[in-house]
């Protein structure tokens, strides 16, 4: 999601994040979950990969105008 390296060997820097949300009919097959920051998968939540991306656009716009000004 992030881009960000992930070292596996530290398990407290990571999360395993559902692709598909459980509460958008995912499931917990490893088909579905992938590894991303801790950070990311709490800003993520319940939003699939295409719906975070969309809020982080969102987001960048937002802000990106607000420092020009």
């Amino acid at each position: 999601l992030t881009g960000q390296a992930i070292d596996i060997n530290k398990p407290r820097t990571y999360h395993f994040d559902h692709i598909i949300p459980v509460s958008k009919g995912g499931d917990n097959s490893l088909e579905n979950l992938g590894i991303c920051t801790k950070e990311a998968n709490f800003a993520k939540r319940d939003m699939t990969p295409e719906e975070f991306i969309e809020l982080c656009k969102k987001v960048v716009e937002y802000n990106s105008c607000k420092l020009q000004t």
